[in-house]
């Protein structure tokens, strides 16, 4: 197993509504996909950074999530199993802001041997290439493993964290 910040506090201006709450072809919403594929890869714990405006709107029905509070923490449930919320206060700060918040989430232990960080909008990924990429960082060939398509970078990333801590508390905005 590995951990997992799923970065999911994005504003959706692009979208005009909060795109994360869209039904896919499958029925789930896009949240709910992620949850669905990277709990069903064994991310574990998985931190969710979620904006005020999309806890609010967790609280609500969704067919496969339901939220709760436990001594002062907040979970979601599903049937895959269960995922932290970190709530960013600030979204409108960028994505860096988001990816602090998840790896403080986690404590050190669980951040030593690598995190997982992706996007949450990312309908057709699957379990089984979030555990390649695993497998592959596992193999030990470097500190960063990320999947690339036609020559671009993109999501999941796994990352030793404890390597990039330094350049991870520098970052700003997206």
């Amino acid at each position: 197993m590995i951990p997992g910040v799923l970065l999911a506090a994005g504003r959706s201006e692009r979208f005009g509504s909060q795109k994360l709450l869209v039904s896919y072809k499958d029925g789930k919403t896009l949240i709910e996909r992620a949850l669905w594929a990277y709990l069903n890869a064994s991310v574990s714990p998985l931190v969710v950074v979620v904006s005020n405006e999309l806890l609010s709107a967790l609280g609500s029905p969704l067919k496969y999530v339901s939220v709760e509070k436990r001594e002062g923490e907040i979970y979601v449930e599903t049937p895959w199993g269960m995922a932290k919320l970190a709530v960013n206060p600030t979204p409108e700060a960028g994505m860096a802001g988001s990816l602090k918040l998840g790896l403080s989430s986690l404590t050190e232990s669980e951040r030593e041997d690598g995190v997982l960080v992706s996007l949450a909008d990312l309908p057709e990924i699957t379990p089984e290439t979030i555990q390649r990429l695993v497998a592959l960082y596992r193999q030990g060939e470097g500190k960063i493993v990320a999947p690339t398509f036609n020559g671009q970078t993109g999501h999941p990333v796994i990352l030793h964290e404890p390597f990039f801590r330094r350049r991870i508390a520098q970052i700003r905005g997206d």
